[in-house]
C-alpha cells in the first residue's frame, strides 16, 4: 500500500520510485492481465504521484478479480476520498474494514477511515438550515355530460409515468407520485353508478389530470360515490413531513392553473362544458338558478340563463332533432 513520505527527500525519492513502479506494472499487467497484484502496486504508484483517477481505475480493476480484496478497497477508498466523493470513499471504506478482525492491524486503513469519518461531520456541519417540508394538497373535482363523468385532478406539470390508475365497471383506484417529493397520493372511489370501464380515457395535461369515464345508463348522478349525498369538491392530503400550507400558496396555485386553462386548445365535451362552468362561476345568482332550474327540469336538454323566463314555468323535455322523449313506469 502506498506509504507516506517524511521529508522532501523521501518525497522525491518516492515520486522516484512510484514512476518507475508504474512502468514496471504497466509491461507486467500486459503479460499478465489477471494477476491482481499488479494492479495493486500500480494503484499504489498512482496514489504517491496523485493520479487518483488512474488509481480508481486500477482498484476497481484489481476488485474485479477479487472484490473482497483490502488492500483494492482501501486504494480505492482513497482515490474516492481525494476525488471528493466522501460519501463512496466510506461506503468503499467500510467494506474494507469488515474484511479484517481488528482496523488498528491496519494502519493505513485505519487513518483514511478516521480522516473520511472527520470530512463527513464537518461537511454535515456546514449544511445550510433546511425548513421542514411543507404540506402538499391534492384536490379532484368532477362534472358530468349526458354520456360521461370527467374527473379532473389539480396538479401542474406532471410527468405521464407519475400516474397509474385501475378501473373497473364499478371502481376507480387512482395513485400519483406528487413531483419533487416522492409521497404517494392515492384514492379508491366506489361509484354511484356503473360504468363502462373498457372506455375509460386518461389525459395528462399541464395543469390538470383528466380521467373521463362513460356511463352505462344516461342518467343523471347525484353523487360521484355511493353513500355520498352531495355532489361536492373532495379534498385528501398527503403529509410527508411537518408544518402546514397556506391558503395563499394554492389560492395562487389555482389563479396559475386558470391562467393556464385559459391558453389550452379544448375539444368536443371538454370545450363545451368549460363554456358552462365559466357562465355558471361568473354568472349573478339569478343566471345560476335559471341554469340550474332548466337543467334539472328538462332532463339535460335545456340549458338557459334567463331566469325571467325559466323562473315563471316548467320547462319541458326537448330531446333531439330525430328523437322521442317517452316516460318509463
Amino acid at each position: 500500500m502506498a506509504s507516506f513520505p517524511s521529508s522532501k527527500e523521501d518525497a522525491r525519492a518516492a515520486f522516484a520510485e512510484a514512476e518507475a513502479e508504474l512502468k514496471k506494472c504497466t509491461y507486467a499487467i500486459k503479460e499478465r492481465p489477471q494477476d491482481i497484484e499488479n494492479y495493486i502496486r500500480r494503484s499504489n504508484a498512482h496514489l504517491t504521484l496523485a493520479n487518483f483517477s488512474e488509481c480508481l481505475t486500477d482498484s476497481n480493476q484489481a476488485l474485479s478479480i477479487d472484490a473482497h480484496n483490502v488492500a483494492a478497497l482501501t486504494n480505492k477508498g482513497i482515490a474516492l476520498f481525494e476525488l471528493n466523493k466522501l460519501d463512496s470513499a466510506m461506503e468503499t471504506l467500510n467494506i474494507a474494514k469488515e474484511k479484517i478482525e481488528d482496523i488498528k492491524e491496519d494502519e493505513l486503513l485505519s487513518h483514511w477511515h478516521e480522516k473520511c469519518s472527520v470530512a463527513i461531520e464537518k461537511r454535515q456541519a456546514k449544511l445550510p438550515f433546511s425548513p421542514p417540508q411543507r404540506k402538499t394538497t391534492i384536490k379532484y373535482d368532477w362534472y358530468q355530460t349526458d354520456a360521461n363523468i370527467v374527473i379532473t385532478i389539480l396538479i401542474k406539470k406532471l410527468p405521464a409515468d407519475y400516474f397509474k390508475h385501475t378501473v373497473t365497471d364499478h371502481t376507480l383506484a387512482m395513485e400519483l407520485k406528487i413531483p419533487g417529493e416522492g409521497e404517494i397520493w392515492k384514492q379508491h372511489l366506489h361509484l354511484a353508478h356503473e360504468i363502462d370501464s373498457a372506455k375509460t380515457q386518461v389525459k395528462i395535461l399541464s395543469t390538470k389530470v383528466e380521467i373521463k369515464l362513460y356511463k352505462v345508463e344516461g342518467i343523471r348522478w347525484n353523487a360521484l360515490e355511493t353513500g355520498s349525498e352531495l355532489d361536492k369538491l373532495k379534498t385528501f392530503s398527503v403529509e410527508p413531513a411537518t408544518s402546514t400550507i397556506g391558503s395563499a400558496k394554492w389560492d395562487k396555485l389555482a389563479v396559475e392553473v386558470t391562467e393556464e386553462e385559459k391558453k389550452e386548445n379544448l375539444e368536443g365535451d371538454a370545450a363545451l362544458q368549460k363554456l358552462f362552468r365559466d357562465i355558471y362561476s361568473g354568472g349573478s345568482e339569478e343566471t345560476r338558478r335559471a341554469m340550474n332550474k332548466s337543467f334539472q327540469q328538462s332532463g339535460g336538454t335545456v340549458l338557459s340563463t334567463n331566469w325571467g323566463d325559466i323562473g315563471k314555468k316548467d320547462v319541458d323535455v326537448k330531446p333531439p332533432d330525430g328523437m322521442e322523449f317517452k316516460k318509463w313506469d
